[in-house]
């Protein structure tokens, strides 16, 4: 792909991003929890609301769509914007965390020369594995603060970066780049719209779409969440200092989310004759004390121990204290998981090397998180103890 389609491209998706930014209508004296009844009757459905009053409290943008069902009016969160100070934030840039792991099952199988549309990109950490390929990289996210930021940092000279929404991909033209790929990207859509995306990886994509996933899938999206489990999820997934019990209820719907997300692109690659390929990886690096105690997972690893086994982000760690790590370091094992899909069997890359492959008709409904720990210390025969898991699994939910 030459440079001119590049920039027609990225003028295009910036085009159509402005377009749907003015669209937003701005709600500033109440949030979905205070609206008035009496209220509903002015919103359209069909029209995106953001309601200002979130901005403090998520420290970006969240935007919603006001849909009718009967006669009942609801709002359907469409797009999380991020900025780079967020109060949530996303994945810190200055963690380690899954990036040879990503790099190693996602990003570096892909062949020298092929062109790839990263979607959602965020802070883009990613792509820095692949910066230095002859691969060609156009990366988009709806996050213009991000994208501007992504422009100027260093390790990432070679990424093509523009604002977009990652839903209509309507101006690539067919099979105009070899591979969609997008991390922690699926799992934040509601299903319609993953639909809609494969559909369109479908006619944009030569070869296939590659996905990674390092955080729990959203709750309301895709777990069949209780409404009076709420609290205890909200409070299991973003407070180190919950009770064992929240952690663990957090853990499993979130974890349930994100297989229930697995079942259901299988489904639909099945129907479509597809190739879906499912895996678990494995990401281990070191921290020096200093930069490690400034994560969030510092607040789990315990005294006295050195090492932390962590799957897709969620609450449920096993800490451990390991000879072998050098005095002032910490040893994290990061545990994530990958699908990959093909339009052919005969387009399927290679599998990748330390990746573990789940057999085809896995009901992934069954899955659970303790068992993937378990499954995951046994596989890679990892240092940790599988009876600390017991007292977890008696927690009850």
């Amino acid at each position: 792909m030459d440079r001119d389609r590049i920039k027609e491209i990225a003028k295009e998706a910036e085009t159509r991003y402005n377009w749907l930014m003015r669209s937003v209508i701005e709600v500033d004296d109440v949030t979905l929890d205070d609206l008035p009844k009496d209220r509903l009757r002015d919103f359209k459905p069909g029209r995106l609301y953001e309601f200002l009053p979130y901005r403090g409290e998520f420290g970006g943008r969240i935007i919603f769509e006001c849909v009718k069902e009967g006669e009942e009016v609801l709002f359907k969160e469409r797009y999380r914007i991020y900025v780079s100070q967020g109060v949530y934030g996303i994945e810190r840039r200055d963690s380690p965390a899954y990036m040879e792991g990503i790099g190693r099952a996602i990003y570096r199988r892909i062949p020298d020369g092929a062109v790839i549309l990263d979607i959602g990109c965020g802070t883009a950490k990613y792509l820095k594995t692949i910066n230095d390929s002859e691969r060609t990289i156009l990366a988009m996210d709806m996050s213009r603060d991000l994208i501007e930021e992504n422009r100027r940092e260093k390790g990432l000279d070679r990424v093509h970066f523009f604002p977009g929404d990652a839903v209509d991909l309507s101006y690539i033209r067919d099979a105009e780049i070899d591979y969609l790929t997008g991390i922690n990207m699926l799992n934040v859509l509601h299903p319609e719209d993953v639909v809609k995306l494969l559909a369109q990886g479908y006619r944009i994509a030569r070869y296939g779409l590659l996905f990674g996933f390092t955080l729990p899938a959203k709750s309301d999206f895709w777990a069949r969440l209780p409404e009076e489990d709420m609290d205890r999820v909200l409070s299991g997934l973003n407070d180190p200092s919950a009770s064992l019990e929240e952690k663990v209820v957090a853990a499993d719907l979130a974890f349930s989310g994100q297989m229930n997300l697995f079942n259901f692109v299988s489904r639909l690659c099945k129907e479509w004759n597809w190739t879906c390929r499912i895996f678990r990886f494995l990401d281990r690096y070191t921290m020096e004390k200093e930069a490690f105690f400034k994560t969030d997972d510092s607040e789990y690893i315990g005294y006295g121990n050195n090492a932390l086994l962590k799957v897709l982000e969620y609450p449920t760690r096993l800490a451990a204290h390991l000879r072998d790590v050098p005095e002032g370091r910490f040893l994290i094992h990061a545990i994530g998981y990958g699908m990959e899909i093909y339009f052919l069997p005969e387009q399927a890359l290679e599998e990748g090397e330390g990746l573990y492959y789940f057999d085809g008709g896995m009901d992934f409904e069954k899955v659970k998180a303790l068992d993937e720990m378990r499954e995951a210390i046994d596989h890679w025969r990892l240092p940790f103890d599988k009876g600390a898991l017991d007292s977890m699994e008696k927690v009850p939910s």
